[in-house]
């Protein structure tokens, strides 16, 4: 849809309050589009990009947006896909 890339295009601006933006969206998207949406749309364009971000603002609203991720694709996934 639109709004998902432009959502995408926008976790690469050169402006990180908008980076920031787009990572207090991510789990909300993922919370309301399910695991698969996530997994194959936003996990690596956006969400690991955002994660290893330059600036710690960004990497903290992705961080602070875990619990609500936790909740979209449950904790097994995260713990074996992720952190493995």
């Amino acid at each position: 849809s639109g709004v998902v890339t432009s959502l995408l295009q926008m976790s690469k601006a050169s402006n990180w309050r908008v980076r920031e933006a787009v990572a207090r969206l991510l789990p909300h998207l993922a919370q309301t589009r399910g695991l698969d949406f996530f997994a194959n749309v936003l996990l690596e364009p956006a969400w690991l990009t955002l994660l290893l971000d330059p600036v710690a603002t960004v990497r903290n609203a992705i961080v602070r947006g875990m619990p609500l991720l936790v909740s979209a694709t449950g904790e097994e996934w995260l713990t074996s896909k992720l952190i493995p």
